[in-house]
C-alpha cells in the first residue's frame, strides 16, 4: 500500500513539475514574441483596429480621371483633353478598312487595367455595308441607306458641355458611370 501512495504521490510531483515547466515556457514564448519591446494594450497599434478606414490620398495627390479604373461625373469634363489626339489612329485604321468610312458613335470609358480613358469608335461604310469598331477591328453587317446614316461632327463634340448638364441635372460629381457602356456620343435619329 505504500508502494501505491509513493507512487502516486511521484506521479503528481511529476505531474505539477510538467505543469511548472510547460507555464515556465510558455511564458518565454510571449516574452520571446515582444522582442524586448513592452507591450501595452491601451495604445493602439497598426493592427489592433479591425476595420479601420482605408488611407487616404494627401491632398497634393488628387484623383485623377479614370485612375482607379472608375469613372465619376466629374472625370467627364476631362475627357475633352485626350480625346482628339486618341481618335487619330483609329480613324487611319477605318479609311484602311474602308476609304468611305464615317465616325458614327463614339463611345468612352475607363481603360482596362490601366489609367486614362479609352475610346470605342465605330464607323460606317456605306460600300461594305457595315460597322467597323475600330478599337477591336470588329465589323458587322447593317442594312441601311446611306443617305440616312449621318456622320459625327467632331467639331461640335464637347465634354465639358456634357459635364454641365449632368450636373445641371443634378447629377453629383462623386456618382458612378457604368463601367460597362461608358459615356455613347452619336446622332440623334428615329431609327
Amino acid at each position: 500500500m505504500n508502494r501505491k501512495l509513493t507512487i502516486a504521490s511521484v506521479f503528481r510531483t511529476i505531474t505539477c513539475s510538467y505543469r511548472t515547466v510547460g507555464a515556465v515556457l510558455l511564458l518565454a514564448v510571449l516574452t520571446g514574441c515582444a522582442r524586448g519591446q513592452s507591450v501595452n494594450p491601451l495604445i493602439p497599434t497598426a493592427t489592433s483596429l479591425p476595420g479601420s478606414p482605408a488611407p487616404t490620398t494627401l491632398p497634393q495627390e488628387a484623383r485623377k480621371p479614370c485612375d482607379d479604373g472608375i469613372m465619376r461625373v466629374s472625370d467627364v469634363a476631362a475627357i475633352d483633353a485626350v480625346w482628339r489626339d486618341q481618335l487619330e489612329e483609329p480613324a487611319d485604321l477605318a479609311l484602311a478598312w474602308h476609304d468611305d468610312a464615317q465616325l458614327v458613335q463614339l463611345r468612352v470609358s475607363c481603360a482596362l487595367f490601366e489609367s486614362g480613358f479609352r475610346l470605342q469608335p465605330s464607323f460606317f461604310s456605306a460600300q461594305a455595308q457595315a460597322l467597323f469598331a475600330a478599337d477591336t477591328g470588329e465589323t458587322q453587317p447593317v442594312n441601311l441607306d446611306p443617305s440616312l446614316v449621318e456622320s459625327l461632327p467632331t467639331d461640335s463634340i464637347d465634354f465639358g458641355r456634357i459635364a454641365d448638364a449632368l450636373f445641371e441635372a443634378d447629377f453629383t460629381s462623386d456618382l458612378r458611370i457604368d463601367p460597362s457602356t461608358g459615356i455613347d456620343v452619336r446622332i440623334n435619329s428615329a431609327q
